[in-house]
């Protein structure tokens, strides 16, 4: 009846009204990134220090996984070789821990470059490298970060990666070839940012043993 449906509705507002509206998604984004608590130019750890009066914090672990789709070329002659990957880096950051009440689906993606800039990132190279292209940013070119309600950061990125390895070509066509994968955090040292290859028996994925 009409009366059943208004009852209906009053408990229903009442109820929101109870626990305050939900923030949509650009909402909770807006209150975590660019408020004046948060800085990406700060490290998670030392950030939630510094706003205790700390001045030292322990280091942030970021954990690094790469999945190789393809070797794509190697160069006998300029002794390197090229493959295609997806990269990931994980985190964890206190200060965007957000309601998991709210509309964001218990994430948030990011994908616009604003939103990149502002959120704080590993400053992650390879040594040896000649060359690291990873498409623009922008919706589904391969680069998005994602963050849970817990403050648990993902940032994925497909990249072409270009190194440099010392190659012996004498026993030709039975040779093989070692080379080192070396990454590392250039922006901190190893007492501010400790970077980790994922745990696991195929740390550079499941498809290189294929390939190999």
């Amino acid at each position: 009846t009409m009366l059943a449906r208004s009852v209906a509705l009053y408990l229903l507002l009442s109820e929101l009204g109870a626990h305050g509206r939900v923030q949509t998604q650009d909402e909770v984004l807006q209150g975590l990134l660019y408020s004046a608590h948060y800085s990406g130019d700060t490290r998670p750890k030392l950030a939630i220090a510094n706003a205790a009066g700390a001045c030292d914090a322990d280091p942030d672990e970021v954990v690094l996984q790469m999945s190789i789709v393809e070797i794509s070329k190697v160069d006998q002659r300029k002794q390197s070789y090229e493959f295609n990957a997806h990269l990931m880096l994980s985190w964890d950051d206190e200060r965007l821990v957000f309601n998991e009440s709210d509309c964001s689906a218990h994430a948030l993606i990011l994908t616009s470059a604003h939103s990149h800039e502002a959120i704080w990132k590993p400053s992650m190279y390879f040594e040896h490298a000649i060359s690291v292209d990873i498409p623009s940013l922008g919706m589904y070119q391969g680069d998005m970060i994602r963050v849970n309600q817990h403050g648990h950061v993902e940032w994925t990125r497909q990249a072409r990666v270009h190194l440099h390895c010392g190659m012996g070509f004498g026993r030709l066509p039975f040779d093989n070839q070692e080379c080192v994968m070396v990454a590392g955090i250039y922006a901190d040292t190893a007492g501010d940012v400790r970077l980790t290859w994922a745990p696991g028996d195929h740390p550079l994925g499941k498809h290189l043993q294929d390939i190999a």
